[in-house]
């Protein structure tokens, strides 16, 4: 045998015509010549034939022999069988058995099994990642699925917000910690979100009204400036953004004191305490400084010094001594002693026939005048008016600036918009308006109790007099027949029944928890909770 053929050594007068050289095969030339049979591949080496295998399709001959050009698909399509071919029988289909894994085609039906030749999707997988940012889900080629989204969710992250999907994961964007206070520190603790840390230092409250502004305990604390400007004619004040204002507006014309008892009638002018008049003090001596005490508004004649001229003008090298003019008597300037006047009424003046010099002799215990019209009672003391005491300017009126003045004597002027009183309580808050004092809202004096009579003196104010056994009602169920008693009370009889009382042993509940007692102004019972233990 040579591969599939018998071949050998031809003996001699084996055949006597082709048919004794068949040697069952389609794929050779089968002749007899000279007595040897021949076998040699035929012609047509591509012709079909039969190589006798059901598991081929197809054959074509090829060098002798009959070759498989198509192979049999016995694939059933069926994961559960065992497909098989046999050359005599052809294909097959043996079951697996049961239990036996599989392939269905759809991994979303978990790990399939075969059961009576048929497979049998199993537990379909749990496609759930437990990432709210993916949406879950199956394909049946691949399985499980997890497409993100932009669904809003929590990146459990207290220092973010408005936490929003992306990408598979959740992502916040960071907050701002800010408690617009300059006092802390500002930071995010990831396990508790936002925190204020108190610091110090130095800082700025915003308070236009405050100064040396700083932190304690987290807060800005400042110390308030003072904005008196010790201005009669202002009202201070301070706001937040603007600091301390003086407003001198409202009070434009009002009274005020400057503060000099030397100046009379002030009023405020443009914020200004300027007085109407300024007190002039001038005795006409020449050996005096006259001045005006700021304190007590009286004139004040200090005695001077140096050179000095006589009214006369007859009198050489003058000078002061003790507040006198005195000097050389010129001769021959008289005529007489009218001549010698020197307008000092504490003086003699006396013209000397004998040379025509005047002379002044200094008087004493004579009442005089010093020209002064806030003084009185005054006389002369060594050549001097000496001795005065001031007058009293007081003309009675609330509503008037006292004062006097040295050329006139006492004055009044009006402090309009100033308090004031006329004597009548039942006039409410008087005012000045000029020099007059006007009547304020008349007081209102109902004191809305039936048992009393109400009424104004105008010594004291609202009187409430009492009046006994009228009528009236006190409010409560509990009690009837009610009258005003002697002290302007509206008291009635307690009447039986509930909630009613005379006394706080009528108003026994029988609860251990409350406080109970009796208001007696309306016999009626009250009920108050009281602390209790809860019971073991």
């Amino acid at each position: 045998c040579v591969g599939k053929l018998c071949v050998g050594t031809a003996l001699p007068t084996c055949c006597e015509n082709n048919a004794q050289c068949k040697d069952d095969n389609a794929c050779t030339a089968d002749t007899c010549s000279e007595g040897l049979c021949s076998n040699a591949p035929a012609a047509m080496n591509s012709a079909d034939c039969d190589d006798s295998n059901a598991c081929t399709t197809s054959s074509v001959c090829a060098s002798g022999f009959c070759v498989a050009t198509g192979v049999l698909g016995c694939d059933d399509g069926e994961p559960c069988t065992i497909d098989v071919c046999a050359a005599k029988k052809g294909c097959s289909h043996a079951p697996l058995g049961d239990g036996a894994g599989c392939d269905d085609g759809d991994a979303c039906n978990g790990q399939a099994v075969c059961k009576a030749g048929v497979c049998i999707g199993g537990k379909a997988p749990v496609c759930d990642d437990f990432n709210p940012c993916t949406n879950d889900g199956c394909s049946a080629k691949s399985g499980c699925t997890h497409g993100g989204n932009t669904l809003a969710c929590d990146d459990g992250n207290p220092c973010t917000r408005l936490d929003v999907c992306g990408a598979g994961s959740c992502h916040g964007a960071p907050i701002a910690c800010s408690d617009d206070r300059p006092c802390t520190l500002d930071a995010c603790d990831l396990a508790i979100g936002c925190v204020y840390l108190a610091k110090s230092g130095v800082c700025d409250d915003g308070d236009g009204c405050t100064s040396n502004d700083a932190c304690d305990a987290g807060s800005c604390v400042g110390v308030a400036i003072a904005c008196d400007d010790n201005n009669d004619c202002s009202i201070d004040s301070c706001v937040a953004d603007k600091g301390c204002v003086h407003d001198s507006v409202a009070l434009q014309g009002k009274t005020c004191s400057d503060g000099d008892a030397c100046s009379v009638g002030d009023r405020c002018v443009g914020g200004l305490c300027t007085p109407e008049l300024t007190v002039t003090c001038s005795d006409t001596n020449p050996c005096t400084i006259d001045s005006c005490d700021g304190k007590t508004g009286r004139c004040v004649h200090s005695q001077g010094s140096g050179s000095c001229v006589t009214s006369t003008g007859c009198t050489a090298d003058a000078t002061c001594k003790a507040a006198l003019c005195t000097g050389v008597a010129i001769k021959s300037c008289c005529t007489q002693s009218q001549t010698c006047q020197d307008d000092n009424p504490c003086t003699l003046d006396i013209c000397e026939k004998s040379d025509g010099t005047c002379s002044h002799q200094a008087i004493t215990g004579v009442v005089c005048s010093d020209s002064d019209a806030c003084t009185k009672g005054e006389s002369c003391t060594a050549g001097l008016c000496r001795g005065g005491q001031a007058i009293v300017c007081a003309d009675g009126n609330s509503c008037t600036a006292d004062a006097c003045l040295p050329a006139s004597g006492c004055v009044a002027f009006a402090t309009d918009g100033g308090p004031c009183s006329d004597g009548d309580a039942c006039d409410g808050d008087e005012g000045c308006k000029g020099s007059d004092c006007v009547a304020g809202a008349a007081l209102v004096c109902d004191d809305n109790n039936a048992c009393t009579v109400d009424s104004c003196d105008a010594g004291s104010g609202c009187v409430y007099a009492g009046v006994v056994g009228v009528g009236c009602d006190d409010g409560s169920s509990c009690t009837t027949g009610d009258a005003c008693d002697s002290v302007g009370a509206c008291v009635g009889k307690a009447v039986a029944g509930k909630s009613c009382c005379s006394a706080a042993s009528d108003c026994d509940d029988g609860f251990a928890c409350t406080i109970d007692g009796c208001d007696l102004a309306k016999a009626r019972c009250f009920h108050a909770a009281r602390a209790c233990a809860a019971p073991a």
